[in-house]
């Protein structure tokens, strides 16, 4: 069939093109990358550990948020550690020596993170409250939390951050510019944490 010719030549034509590509580990099948869908899903996913039932907006007892916080942070921990594990490869190509400890230094890597959530959270309730106070236009703190594009690319960048500070390569970018994409905000990693409510004020939503 003609499609099926037509598959197989584009099909070749595409594999030469991996093997030229600039970047090795841009090359087909030469090893995995990070996945920008499992950052963006993992983004979501510490957004809910930071603000429960923000995602699903289910309403639990508190017994029922304990168990599923639990699940989630474990399950997290595992996920992250892979990224993390796949940025370092990226960035320490042909380094045996960097590779060797890698799984374990991920790990920290992304417990490092995770044991940070209730101090990121701290923060960031406290730039919600700056958003609430320098725009008329809010009427809570929820609503902020919600609905300001401004605020959600600052939690993005808080959560980044911890790995940047860390020395994490390339996931704190990706999460960056899944902000970025999603928001239309732009916040460097590198870029300090610090007291956000002008930030806010100038670009609530």
């Amino acid at each position: 069939m003609i499609h099926s010719s037509k598959a197989i030549q584009l099909t070749e034509r595409l594999l030469r093109s991996y093997q030229g590509s600039p970047d090795a580990v841009l090359q087909s099948g030469r090893r995995p990358i990070p996945s920008l869908l499992e950052v963006r899903d993992m983004v979501e996913d510490l957004r809910e550990l930071l603000f429960p039932g923000l995602t699903d907006g289910r309403e639990s007892a508190p017994a029922d948020v304990s168990a599923r916080v639990n699940v989630q942070i474990s399950h997290l921990a595992v996920r992250l550690a892979r990224q993390i594990s796949l940025a370092r490869r990226c960035s320490c190509e042909g380094s045996d020596a960097s590779r060797s400890d890698a799984a374990a230094w991920s790990e920290r890597a992304a417990w490092a993170l995770l044991d940070a959530l209730p101090t990121v959270r701290g923060a960031l309730l406290e730039d919600a409250g700056a958003a609430l106070a320098g725009d008329p236009a809010a009427h809570s703190v929820a609503e902020v939390v919600l609905c300001y594009p401004g605020y959600y690319a600052i939690t993005v960048h808080r959560l980044a951050h911890v790995l940047l500070r860390f020395g994490v390569p390339l996931l704190p970018r990706m999460m960056a510019e899944h902000a970025h994409r999603a928001t239309g905000v732009d916040i460097h990693p590198p870029l300090g944490v610090v007291d956000y409510s002008i930030r806010l004020r100038g670009n609530p939503g």
